[in-house]
């Protein structure tokens, strides 16, 4: 039953409706026929704009905000904010929105004790996850149940986001809840064994007891989790040390550096997938490429090259990494307003953490990828001429298919082009355009 009269209950009903389906336009025209149903609660104590940031009303929520910015801290009855429910229900560019113009308490926290980093762990929302925690967002905040973001994500088997959690300052393997139990613990008895497995490598540990006096490997439905989960804790050993005497961060940060951290490293190949490039998203070409398909067909034409003049091999491994930082810092160009000494910087740092993923390739990733920011070898002149070839034939390809116009793209690379078969191919592209 609704708060108030049948008439506004009614109006409250239709605007809710609105909200939930993210129809904006139906909702401004109810408020602004009725200014108080901003205010109107329902029996949860929710008001119209905690159930827009359910239904990622974007449009509405700005449109409320911009008069009413205190209404960003509005909760409802059991404690959940605007940020918690949009952060719950997944709308992304809600949550952005929030963080990035209102004044929002990220680290807030309902009746339960849970925040919003809580229920974006649980649902496996990564993108979410990570801008709460580079907002500031506890990684080791605990419930009433004494349950951390990271329990809730074990227990669900959400591996890349155990390993986000993990790879946060501060993080806290062992952390337990009230019964005791470690994310490990909850990861082993519901059979979630991937994340067991990455949890004992980052150094949780398989012989802590819980309340009821019972360990991970006590949990272990199988005798093949049990001996992997044992072997992936004596790989943390220091060599002369018994693990007993290792300390939570020693053991956190005792890595196995010979072996592939393979789980951050699919998180960031995973990114290249779905990553569009800026350019054309910019000039809003339907349905860009993304990072990683540009950087494959770099590398298959890098294998037509002349191998008499060039390393073949070298310049396919250049064209897979030299855009792999923006696995993490993003499609950088310069309408984005970063410097040209800033982006380096940026596409440095990301690239040495992402290179640090695979120990026995860190340091040749790494020289690819100077090589090419510094054009110093042959190979890497050539790829940066692959580049911007790949760049013109796709801006080819996207003015013929959606019939639009995208010279800014062939303006920039007039004259780039020095060697073959760079130039022969750069001259095919533009006559095909201007045909």
């Amino acid at each position: 039953m609704l708060k108030g009269t049948t008439e506004k209950s009614n109006k409250y009903s239709e605007l809710v409706e609105f909200l939930r389906s993210n129809l904006p336009e139906g909702a401004k025209k109810i408020v602004q026929e009725d200014k108080s149903l901003l205010n109107f609660k329902d029996d949860s104590g929710r008001i119209a704009i905690h159930w827009a940031a359910s239904g990622g009303c974007l449009p509405f929520i700005e449109l409320v905000l911009r008069d009413n910015p205190e209404m960003a801290l509005a909760t409802d009855d059991s404690g959940w904010s605007v940020l918690m429910i949009a952060s719950s229900a997944g709308h992304f560019d809600v949550v952005k929105y929030l963080l990035s113009s209102c004044d929002c308490d990220v680290n807030h926290r309902n009746s339960n004790g849970q925040s919003s980093l809580h229920y974006a762990a649980s649902k496996n929302l990564i993108s979410i996850a990570r801008m709460l925690l580079e907002n500031g967002a506890e990684v080791n905040v605990q419930d009433n149940y004494g349950s951390a973001p990271i329990h809730r994500a074990a227990a669900k088997g959400h591996v890349d986001m155990v390993m986000l959690l993990m790879s946060q300052k501060g993080a806290r393997v062992d952390l337990a809840d009230r019964e005791g139990n470690t994310a490990l613990q909850m990861a082993v008895e519901d059979q979630n064994d991937s994340t067991a497995i990455l949890l004992a490598k980052k150094g949780a540990d398989i012989n802590r007891q819980n309340r009821e006096e019972k360990t991970p490997l006590d949990y272990c439905k199988t005798a093949d989790l049990r001996r992997k989960l044992q072997d992936a804790a004596s790989e943390l050993v220091p060599q002369g040390r018994a693990f007993g005497a290792l300390g939570n961060f020693e053991r956190i940060f005792a890595f196995n550096m010979s072996s592939i951290e393979i789980f951050p490293l699919l998180e960031c190949l995973d990114n290249l997938k779905h990553l569009k490039r800026t350019g054309w998203v910019h000039h809003k070409v339907p349905e860009p490429e993304t990072v990683a398909s540009h950087m494959y067909r770099m590398a298959v034409l890098a294998m037509t090259l002349d191998p008499k003049e060039l390393d073949i091999n070298k310049c396919v491994k250049m064209a897979l990494v030299h855009d792999i930082g923006e696995s993490i810092v993003g499609d950088i160009t310069p309408r984005c307003g970063v410097s040209a000494s800033e982006k380096f910087k940026l596409e440095e740092k990301a690239v040495n953490t992402i290179s640090s993923y695979v120990p026995m390739a860190k340091d040749e990733w790494y020289q690819l990828w100077m090589e090419y920011e510094n054009a110093s070898t042959k190979e890497a002149i050539a790829v940066k001429q692959l580049d911007k070839f790949d760049m013109v034939a796709q801006a080819l390809s996207y003015e013929q298919k959606y019939n639009i116009s995208l010279d800014d793209f062939f303006k920039s690379t007039e004259g780039f082009f020095t060697t073959e078969p760079f130039i022969s191919w750069d001259k095919e592209v533009r006559s095909k355009k201007n045909k």
